[in-house]
C-alpha cells in the first residue's frame, strides 16, 4: 500500500482531529471567507515561523478552517507547512551522527530558503549544533522522511560533482532503507518511491504567492538585486548603458550572489557558474577557460561573440561616478589592482548601495578599486561588460 508524505507529517488523523464530523453546510460566501481567513493566517505563521527561526525558538503551529469544505481545499497549503515545520524542528533538533557538517549546513540553507530569511544568518545560529546524546530521539519515522526528502533536493543540484552525487545517493538510499524498514513496521509493505517521490516534487511557492509573503520573510537577495535597482543607473542616450538589458543584469547578479560562498581563488569558475543563467548554451567553448583574464581576452579579440553573448563593453568614462550597474562583469588583467599575475580577476556587481562585488566569495567594492577600474581601464587592463538587448548596436 502506498504512504503518502502527508500521511508521515500530519500523522494521520490532523485534518479530522481540527474538524468537526458534522457541520451544517454553509453558504459559498461563508467559505470564501473562511479560506481568506486562512490564507491570512498562513502568511502570519510563515512569518513567526521565519522570526523564530532566527532566534532559535520553534515554529508555531497552523490550524485549519473549523469548516470541512473549506479545511479540505485548504489541505495542501496546510500540508507544506507542515512539511516545513517537520523540516525546521529536524534542524533545530542540531546536526545528527549520520549527517556530516557541509550536509547538514545544506539541510540549514534549504530551510532558510523555505522560510525566505538569511541562509548565512541561519548557518551561524544552528551550524554547529549537533544532537545530544542522551536527548530523547524524534520520530524515526519522520527523521527519516525529513532527511530523505532533503536529500533528494539537493540531488537536484546541477552543481554537484560526480563525487558529491556519488555520496548523496548512498545517503538517500541509507535512508530509503530506514524508512521502509520503520513504515513496515507500522503498516505493513509500503511504497517508500512513492514517500521519496512527493518530496521531490513538493509544490514549491508560486510567484503570486511570494509577492503575498510579508516584507519581513521576503528573499534578502531580491531586496539587494531587484531589477529597479539595475534601473536607476543613469545613462546618456546612445551610450552602452542605455542599452542595459535589466532582467538579464539582475538575474546575472542574483547567481553570483546565491552562489558564492568563500574566496579561495576559483572567482572564474564561480563567475561562470553564474553567467550559465544569462549566456547561450555552448558559450565556455568559446572562451578561454585556464584564467579570469582570458575570458576578457577572448572577447575583444572577436566581435562577433559579442553579438552572440548578448554583451558589451562598457567605456569607463560612461560609468556613473565611476560605478559599474549592478549585473556588470568586471574582469582584471594579470597583476592589475592587486590580483593574480598569473590569472586576474573576475567579479560581478551585486549591489551599488553599498558597492559590492561577488565571484567565489563577496567583497566590498572600496574607493582603492573603483580608481584603479578607472585608471586601467582606460588602457584596456580593466575591462566591464554588460548584458545588452537586442537593439543594442553590432560590435563589442
Amino acid at each position: 500500500m502506498a504512504i503518502p508524505l502527508s500521511a508521515v507529517l500530519l500523522f494521520a488523523g490532523l485534518l479530522a482531529a481540527q474538524t468537526p464530523a458534522v457541520q451544517p453546510a454553509p453558504a459559498p460566501k461563508a467559505q470564501a471567507a473562511a479560506e481568506r481567513a486562512f490564507e491570512a493566517k498562513l502568511q502570519q505563521v510563515i512569518k513567526e515561523a521565519g522570526a523564530n527561526f532566527l532566534v532559535l525558538r520553534p515554529p508555531p503551529e497552523l490550524p485549519l478552517p473549523l469548516d470541512s469544505d473549506a479545511a479540505q481545499r485548504c489541505a495542501g497549503k496546510a500540508q507544506d507547512y507542515a512539511i516545513l515545520r517537520a523540516r525546521i524542528t529536524f534542524v533545530q533538533a542540531g546536526r545528527a551522527p549520520e549527517d556530516d557538517v557541509a550536509i547538514f549546513h545544506r539541510f540549514i540553507r534549504k530551510v532558510a530558503a523555505d522560510l525566505k530569511v538569511n541562509p548565512e544568518q541561519a548557518v551561524l545560529l544552528y551550524g554547529s549544533l549537533t544532537r545530544s546524546g542522551d536527548a530523547k530521539a524524534g520520530d524515526p519515522l519522520v527523521e527519516n522522511a525529513v532527511r530523505a526528502g532533503f536529500i533528494a533536493e539537493i540531488l537536484r543540484d546541477s552543481k554537484l560533482t560526480s563525487d558529491q552525487r556519488r555520496r548523496m545517493t548512498a545517503k538517500l538510499d541509507r535512508c530509503r532503507n530506514a524508512l521502509g524498514s520503520a513504515l513496515a513496521a507500522e503498516i505493513g509493505a509500503p511504497d517508500v518511491d512513492v514517500v521519496v517521490e512527493q518530496w521531490k516534487t513538493r509544490r514549491p511557492y508560486s510567484a503570486e504567492e511570494l509577492k503575498k509573503l510579508p516584507p519581513r520573510v521576503q528573499p534578502l537577495s531580491m531586496k539587494l538585486l531587484a531589477p529597479p535597482a539595475v534601473a536607476q543607473v543613469p545613462a546618456k542616450s546612445g551610450s552602452v548603458l542605455s542599452y542595459l538589458d535589466v532582467g538579464r543584469a539582475a538575474e546575472l547578479a542574483s547567481e553570483a550572489w546565491e552562489g558564492a560562498k568563500r574566496f579561495m581563488g576559483k572567482c572564474y569558475r564561480f563567475v561562470k557558474d553564474a553567467l550559465d543563467s544569462i549566456l547561450p548554451e555552448g558559450w565556455r567553448s568559446e572562451v578561454g577557460q585556464k584564467s579570469a583574464y582570458q575570458f576578457a581576452k577572448s572577447l575583444n579579440s572577436n566581435p562577433k561573440l559579442f553579438d552572440r553573448l548578448k554583451l558589451r563593453r562598457v567605456p569607463v568614462e560612461e560609468l556613473p561616478g565611476g560605478l559599474p550597474p549592478i549585473g556588470a562583469i568586471v574582469v582584471y588583467g594579470r597583476s592589475q589592482c592587486g590580483f593574480s599575475p598569473a590569472h586576474g580577476h573576475i567579479e560581478i556587481v551585486v549591489s551599488r548601495n553599498p558597492p559590492k562585488t561577488c565571484s567565489d566569495g563577496c567583497a566590498d567594492l572600496d574607493k582603492g578599486r573603483l580608481a584603479c577600474i578607472q585608471k586601467k581601464g582606460k588602457t584596456g587592463y580593466v575591462n566591464v561588460y554588460i548584458p545588452v538587448t537586442d537593439s543594442a548596436p553590432a560590435g563589442g
